[in-house]
């Protein structure tokens, strides 16, 4: 399960009673298990009701998101460079190297102005030695790419509109509270 559904798992999970939810988590792989359980430890730390229509209504918002991440999945080089530049964060300087040598180059240039710049003569010097790559490999290497921005993208919290969405359900629902804090 990716991220997103983990997170539609827990608000599902959340709404059922302790026994029905108790039986499905026995039903999940560990690892799954795990993350649903702190999922829904953080649901119910943030005060969020077990209301099974609130709950409908973040799945509703949170499909809508998902149907709008996926039609917005596009090609690598249509990414903005900060986007592409962050799904290769971390990565050895040979692996960026190769990577930006899979993308058009004037995406590849932007890419590479981002990084520090202490980093850019080796990624330059690497290009030189990387620059025939077989088209198998390209075409794994721009598929791990597009495949990491697609995961960044989905560890984004939710839109700020499916935010207020749910917030405006929660207030109107009498829910959810409006804090002031101490001036």
């Amino acid at each position: 399960m990716n991220t997103q559904q983990l997170r539609r798992s827990a608000l599902t999970l959340f709404a059922l009673n302790e026994a029905d939810r108790e039986w499905m988590l026995a039903r999940l792989e560990r690892a799954h298990r795990r993350s649903i359980r702190r999922m829904l430890t953080e649901l119910q730390t943030h005060g969020f009701p077990k209301d099974p229509e609130l709950v409908r209504a973040a799945l509703e918002s949170s499909a809508a998101a998902a149907d709008q991440s996926a039609r917005a999945a596009l090609p690598i080089e249509r990414h903005a460079p900060r986007t592409i530049r962050q799904a290769l964060a971390g990565e050895p300087i040979e692996v960026v190297a190769v990577t930006l040598e899979c993308i058009e180059k004037k995406v590849a240039s932007k890419v590479l102005e981002l990084f520090d710049i202490h980093d850019q003569r080796p990624i330059k010097d690497a290009l030189q030695v990387h620059r025939i790559i077989a088209p198998k490999l390209r075409e794994a290497l721009r598929g791990a790419l597009a495949s990491r921005i697609q995961e960044n993208q989905a560890s984004r919290p939710l839109a700020m509109h499916a935010v207020r969405k749910l917030g405006r359900r929660l207030l109107a629902s009498g829910a959810a509270r409006i804090r002031r804090s101490p001036q």
